[in-house]
């Protein structure tokens, strides 16, 4: 028996399901007739790749090599039919895209409907994720995109920055005198966050460690009651009057809107986190990777122009890029 197509699919299926009962059904084949499947594999090949147990299979030492092998031949067969499929016309099948609910917040409606009436050939998914998930994400090929506010320059991921956004004071909701979804008129300097209760996400979130860099910076100790990761719980929980927190403006855009809560901005300094656009450095990007970058990229500029994501732009365009060249309108 050779090795082929089938046969990866066959045994990533095993690994990431982690029972060949499991894998079968998946697959919808007899199990007997892939318990057999593996055992060729295994006879061709002349290692064990899978240990058997009560509880499922666990790939070998010889099994990982081998998945690892077989996810880029697949992943690879994937980019090269769909770029083919895709040639000089609009961008065709699946595209997922990892970010955090922050980023979400602000990009999501605008990505799906300018998708929905541009591209309808092609499926666009959205993965709620945390920052730090976003790079094992990529590398294991469960998304094609990530969104991350972290840089790291050895996980094999090319990166481009796209905004650094501002982060605000947001507290319980303003007076009605106050214009609805807009900051307050007065400003806050970071050093006065000492004497201002705070709820924050805790010390292993990345956007509490752009706090904690910036708390430094100022010479400030931060009086943290408690530790919140949840941004709708860290809202609520400001929005009636138990603390207030630090959020990325997208983040309470709609609770603003709603006068929910209220956002103030810190200065001296003014904190500001860089989101990042990233995928794999060694994988070529097709056609639908490159429209969607290129749609990330120009929306992003809208949002910062309209007053709806309070930044300044690392990666601006000139104007809004002609989907002519890259998509049918």
């Amino acid at each position: 028996m050779s090795i082929d197509v089938r046969s990866l699919r066959y045994f990533v299926a095993m690994v990431t399901t982690g029972s060949i009962s499991r894998a079968a059904a998946e697959l919808h084949i007899a199990q007997p007739a892939l318990s057999l499947h593996l055992k060729r594999m295994e006879a061709e090949l002349g290692v064990k790749l899978l240990e058997r147990s009560s509880r499922g299979v666990v790939a070998t030492a010889a099994g990982q090599r081998f998945l690892a092998h077989s996810r880029d031949v697949l992943e690879k067969l994937r980019f090269a039919c769909e770029d083919v499929r895709e040639g000089a016309s609009e961008p065709v099948g699946s595209i997922a895209i990892g970010m955090p609910q922050s980023i979400g917040m602000a990009l999501t409606p605008r990505l799906v409907r300018d998708v929905i009436r541009r591209w309808p050939r092609l499926h666009l998914q959205i993965v709620e994720t945390s920052t730090g998930h976003v790079p094992s994400q990529l590398v294991g090929r469960t998304i094609d995109l990530g969104m991350t506010f972290l840089r790291d320059k050895s996980s094999g991921l090319r990166y481009r920055g796209l905004v650094e956004e501002e982060l605000v004071l947001i507290g319980p909701p303003p007076a009605g005198r106050h214009k609805t979804g807009t900051f307050e008129s007065r400003n806050i300097r970071f050093a006065d966050l000492a004497d201002i209760p705070l709820m924050l996400p805790s010390s292993q979130n990345s956007l509490r460690q752009v706090i904690e860099r910036y708390a430094q910076q100022a010479q400030v100790r931060l009086n943290v009651l408690a530790d919140v990761d949840s941004i709708p719980q860290l809202i609520a929980i400001a929005g009636d009057g138990l603390g207030h927190t630090i959020l990325s403006y997208p983040s309470v855009v709609d609770a603003l809107a709603e006068r929910r809560v209220s956002a103030v901005r810190l200065v001296q300094p003014r904190p500001v986190r860089t989101v990042y656009l990233c995928r794999l450095e060694n994988i070529p990007a097709t056609s639908a990777m490159t429209a969607m970058e290129a749609l990330i990229l120009s929306t992003t500029q809208e949002l910062v122009d309209e007053g709806e994501w309070p930044g300044r732009l690392v990666s601006p365009i000139r104007q809004r890029p002609s989907m002519k060249a890259v998509a049918t309108r």
